[in-house]
């Protein structure tokens, strides 16, 4: 959901989530959550203080039930941490933690099916099976919202706004993004990237991806070994860093080149199908100068295409899937009679369900893996919904009202008999 700064100055917290700018300029910015999960437990603690307080107004101590909707994947130990900071420092006397696909998946209404949920700088796919999630098969790709922000600050600080990578202006590009951002359909996206990106999108490394997963038996498969290299983090970073300074330099020059190369003809008609305006101006808050700044139609395309087309955007990185190979894989690795099940009822949850043209992309590209690369039998079906992006709260509002929901949640007294009670209850 929103972005939240945790700046501290003279060992004092300021909370907001406001476009701050350069207001924030002296203070030290803190995101609390990496990945979905927490990094830094004293600047979350302060977090969820100002949520209790002055958001929802229940005090520090809130004499209530809270349910949780947790990050898919996490740990026992991450769980019980967290328990920890909400019945010591908050004494609420009772919590509920519940995985966020499976609520999500609740908001349509189904129990059983597959959410892809995407926040922050994650993705996960999340099969459920009659209201339980299988976690054999929940995978997650290093690909999200702020995926699309890095592009577009690259861009944007190529294109002479140098302030746009500064931690100050993250709400801000987020913002930007959201209002900007859109995707293409299929049959553009071919013609677009194989014009930008200077080459075909690599449509064989994908394959042989997907097809050594399907048939791990398949010795005469090689796989890209830079990929399979295992390499030090901060060497991926730097390689990263390289690829998306490369990719904003030719974005700079293909943008200036357009008219030549046949863009703007393909973009304008996709603007006009989803109904965009023909140009992106965005007004800056004030304490970022309040100037007015131009996105222009090729930088709002490509920054979402690496969402589909990762290979092609930032690099082969192992664990930047595509966002419909995450799904076909997590549906794969499921017993094959509730395969059927799964792709029939899949739900879209996050951020970026609201951007643009992505809920009839993602259906598309999942149409083309199963019918044209891997010839499947399975039928595909993407859920419609208007708002999706705050389906795990509502889900989990639902859920909270079952007759149900008081045997599933725990007592802080229970808790502290036994700290396991975290995964023991946990839905």
């Amino acid at each position: 959901g929103q972005s939240f700064m945790v700046g501290h100055k003279a060992l004092e917290w300021l909370v907001s989530r406001h476009k701050e700018g350069k207001d924030t300029d002296d203070l030290k910015i803190v995101y609390p959550i990496k990945e979905g999960r927490v990094e830094d437990w004293e600047a979350m603690t302060e977090l969820l203080r100002n949520v209790f307080v002055n958001e929802m107004k229940v005090g520090s101590h809130p004499n209530c039930t809270v349910m949780l909707t947790d990050t898919p994947m996490t740990t026992e130990e991450y769980r019980i941490q967290f328990c920890r900071v909400l019945f010591s420092e908050f004494r609420i006397p009772s919590l509920c933690i519940a995985n966020r696909g499976t609520m999500a998946l609740f908001d349509s209404g189904r129990s059983t099916g597959v959410a892809l949920v995407s926040a922050g700088d994650i993705s996960h796919a999340v099969p459920v099976y009659k209201g339980f999630c299988l976690p054999h098969a929940t995978i997650c790709s290093k690909l999200g919202g702020k995926s699309v922000t890095e592009i577009l600050k690259e861009g944007l600080k190529r294109l002479e706004i140098k302030e746009a990578s500064l931690p100050a202006w993250e709400p801000i590009m987020e913002d930007v993004r959201e209002k900007a951002c859109f995707t293409v359909q299929m049959k553009a996206k071919k013609s677009l990237l194989e014009k930008f990106v200077g080459h075909k999108e690599d449509e064989r490394f994908r394959h042989i991806q997907l097809e050594t997963f399907l048939n791990p038996t398949k010795l005469e498969v090689k796989v890209d070994q830079r990929v399979k290299k295992n390499e030090a983090q901060k060497e991926v970073k730097k390689r990263h860093k390289r690829h998306l300074e490369k990719l904003s330099l030719t974005l700079v020059k293909e943008s200036k080149n357009k008219m030549k190369r046949g863009f703007e003809s393909v973009l304008q008609g996709e603007k006009k199908r989803l109904n965009l305006d023909d140009s992106m101006l965005y007004e800056l808050p004030k304490g970022a100068d309040g100037e007015i700044i131009s996105v222009c139609d090729l930088l709002r395309y490509v920054s979402s295409e690496a969402l589909f087309s990762p290979h092609s955007i930032v690099g082969n990185e192992e664990s930047m899937l595509g966002l419909q190979d995450l799904l076909f894989k997590s549906i794969k690795m499921c017993d094959t009679y509730l395969q059927p099940l799964l792709s029939s009822n899949i739900v879209a949850a996050g951020e970026l369900v609201e951007m643009p043209g992505f809920a009839q992309r993602l259906e598309e590209e999942l149409y083309h893996l199963v019918d044209e690369m891997f010839r499947d039998k399975l039928q595909v079906s993407l859920i419609p919904a208007l708002r999706r992006r705050d389906a795990c709260w509502r889900g989990g509002s639902m859920f909270a009202t079952i007759p149900t929901f008081s045997n599933i949640k725990f007592s802080r007294e229970s808790f502290q008999e036994d700290e396991k009670m975290a995964s023991k209850r946990y839905f």
